[in-house]
């Protein structure tokens, strides 16, 4: 039941993807996206209001309005992890990486051990959502299974930035992505990611990262479509290929917003 990885495939014909966060849960959130020409969403398991039963409706909408489902996980710890991509998850995106050390743990955990990946240590059940609940040729299903997993990670700390040549030595990542909200958090500055200490710790960062052929995963201005469009047009022109867009729920605060001021106030933001 593996599908093809519309992330991996805009990436490979030189395009970029991208996704959208779904916090509220909703599979008719999940459907338009689709309907739109998006290439994957992110469902939320961290910060979103529903656990690991409403995740896998959710990979299955996916799916089934052409989407590549990936999962931020509740909790950056590996054992879990199988699980997801058992159920369909096209790839992950771990929060809390502290260290080289944890980022070879995960993505050991998010891979079967083959010939090629002799580190994995994903549990290797032949009857899942994932192998169409039958038995496969392991070891043709294991390669491609491994090949076309997504292993994203977010850095969201002082400690996780000390330690970044380690966990860019780690192979098996394919994309980075820069928590600066929790950062500024974690450095004592309330979540004030233009502090001038937060952007200095993060000077650098994204070109280490590509310099070793990891995708940085940029995280785009959510206050209008306008701003939206000139961020993604300077991180493309730096390199980065792989975007995501503001939360669902965000998108229909905003829309909600601008739709109230209109009628209540007679004005209306066309930004």
């Amino acid at each position: 039941m593996l599908k093809r990885n519309l992330v991996r495939a805009r990436l490979e014909n030189g395009e970029n993807a991208i996704g959208i966060w779904v916090q509220t849960g909703s599979a008719a959130v999940v459907e338009i996206a689709g309907e739109v020409g998006l290439d994957f969403v992110l469902i939320d398991g961290e910060h979103g209001s529903f656990g690991f039963e409403h995740s896998v409706t959710l990979i299955r909408t996916a799916e089934a309005a052409g989407l590549t489902p990936v999962v931020r996980v509740p909790v950056g710890e590996p054992v879990d992890l199988g699980r997801y991509l058992d159920a369909g998850a096209g790839g992950l995106l771990i929060p809390q990486v502290r260290s080289g050390e944890h980022a070879h743990a995960i993505v050991s955990a998010a891979k079967y051990r083959t010939k090629k990946f002799p580190a994995g240590t994903r549990g290797a059940c032949p009857i899942t959502r994932a192998t169409a609940y039958g038995s496969p040729n392991w070891k043709d299903y294991a390669e491609k299974a491994n090949n076309s997993c997504l292993v994203w990670m977010l850095l969201e700390t002082p400690e996780a930035l000390d330690d970044l040549p380690a966990i860019l030595d780690v192979s098996g990542i394919d994309g980075i992505m820069l928590g600066t909200h929790d950062l500024a958090v974690a450095m004592g500055y309330d979540g004030d990611r233009g502090h001038k200490d937060v952007l200095a710790k993060i000077e650098g960062v994204a070109a280490q990262i590509r310099a070793k052929g990891i995708e940085v995963i940029g995280s785009l201005d959510d206050s209008s479509p306008r701003a939206a469009l000139l961020q993604h047009d300077t991180l493309t022109a730096e390199g980065t290929r792989i975007f995501m867009t503001a939360s669902d729920g965000r998108v229909l605060f905003n829309s909600f917003r601008n739709l109230h001021t209109a009628l209540r106030h007679g004005s209306c933001d066309n930004r």
